[in-house]
C-alpha cells in the first residue's frame, strides 16, 4: 500500500480538484491521509464529504493551525502504507504518478527516493510552464548549494523517515530532509517526463515564505557542509521589516524579469532581474544561485 499525504490549508477553491485527480490514479492500493490545519474556510467540509464516498481517505484536523511541516509529521504518523507519496491540496497529479513512481522504485532498488518534472498552472489551471530537473543522483548531488534537488513530491518507502527522521523546519523543510537524506547515503533521482502539476497562486506555501526561505535555505546548506545538520536551529532566523519590504518588492520585479526574458524581450527582462538585484541582497543571491544552476545544467546538456 501507498500512503498519500495531503496537509490542507484554506483551499475550498481547489481541494476538490486535488482530491479527484488522487482517487482516479491508476495505482489504487492507496490511503489517502488527509489533515485538516484548522481552515478557516469550507477545506474541512469538503474533504469530510469526499471521506463518506471513498473509504480510502482518513480525514483528520488539528484543532489550532499547527503549520506545514507538523501537520505533514502528523499524517506520516498516521500512515499504515510501506511507501509514501506527498500531494499538496491545491495541486493536481497526472492520472499514472503514482503507478509510475512505484514502477520506478521497483525496478530500480538501488534508489531510495524519486520525484519528477513538473508543470506549473497558474490559479486558473492555465499551464504556464514546465519544470525540468536534473535526472541522476551524481548531478543533482552538485546542485544542493543552489537549490533543492528534488521537488516535495518525492516518493519513497517510509522506513526512510523511521531512518532519517520527520519534517523539521519550515519552510526548508523538503531541502533539510534531502540534505539529510543524502548525508546518510540515500540515492536520489527524478523522472524527466512532468507527472504533476503545481498551482502557483498567491497566499500558498511558496508565496508565503520567500524572505525567511532565503536565509532557511543559506544556514541549513552550511549546516550541511559543515556536518552538523542534527545541530541546525532555525529559531535565530529574525524578522526584519524593511528588508522583508525590500524583499518582497524585489521578488515582483524578479518574476517580471523572468516574464519577458520567456517572451524574448532580453533588454526589459534584464532590467528587471538587475533592479531586483540591487534592491535587495537576498534576492541578488537567489538569483546568483538560479543563474550558477543553469550554467550547470547547460554543461551537462553539452
Amino acid at each position: 500500500m501507498i500512503s498519500v499525504l495531503i496537509p490542507a490549508y484554506n483551499v475550498e477553491k481547489y481541494v476538490a480538484e486535488a482530491l479527484d485527480s488522487i482517487i482516479k490514479q491508476t495505482f489504487n492500493d492507496i490511503e489517502i491521509i488527509i489533515v485538516d490545519d484548522c481552515s478557516t474556510d469550507n477545506t474541512y467540509n469538503i474533504c469530510k464529504e469526499y471521506s463518506g464516498k471513498d473509504n480510502r481517505i482518513k480525514l483528520f484536523q488539528n484543532n489550532k493551525n499547527q503549520g506545514i511541516a507538523h501537520t505533514l509529521n502528523i499524517a506520516l504518523n498516521k500512515s499504515i502504507g510501506k511507501y509514501i507519496i506527498r500531494m499538496d491540496a491545491d495541486d493536481i497529479s497526472l492520472p499514472h504518478r503514482i503507478e509510475i513512481m512505484y514502477d520506478f522504485l521497483i525496478k530500480n532498488p538501488s534508489i531510495d527516493i524519486v520525484s519528477s518534472s513538473t508543470i506549473t498552472i497558474d490559479e486558473n489551471g492555465k499551464e504556464i510552464g514546465e519544470y525540468i530537473p536534473l535526472e541522476k543522483h551524481k548531478d543533482l548531488i552538485k546542485t544542493l548549494q543552489w537549490a533543492t534537488p528534488l521537488l516535495h513530491i518525492w516518493m519513497c518507502k517510509k522506513n526512510i523517515y523511521e531512518k532519517i527522521g520527520n519534517y523539521r523546519f519550515p519552510p526548508v523543510e523538503d531541502y533539510d530532509f534531502i540534505l539529510r537524506c543524502v548525508s546518510n547515503g540515500l540515492v536520489i533521482h527524478n523522472i524527466i517526463n512532468p507527472l504533476y502539476k503545481v498551482r502557483i497562486r498567491n497566499g500558498n506555501t511558496a508565496d508565503s515564505y520567500g524572505f525567511k526561505q532565503i536565509k532557511a535555505f543559506e544556514l541549513t546548506y552550511k549546516a550541511y557542509k559543515n556536518h552538523r545538520l542534527d545541530n541546525l536551529n532555525l529559531s535565530r532566523i529574525s524578522s526584519n521589516n524593511i528588508k522583508e519590504k525590500q524583499y518582497q518588492f524585489s521578488r515582483k520585479l524578479y518574476f517580471k524579469g523572468t516574464y519577458h526574458l520567456k517572451l524574448g524581450n532580453k533588454i526589459r527582462g534584464g532590467l528587471f532581474l538587475l533592479s531586483s538585484a540591487i534592491l535587495s541582497s537576498y534576492q541578488l543571491r537567489y538569483i546568483y544561485r538560479r543563474f550558477m544552476l543553469q550554467i550547470y545544467k547547460k554543461k551537462l546538456s553539452q
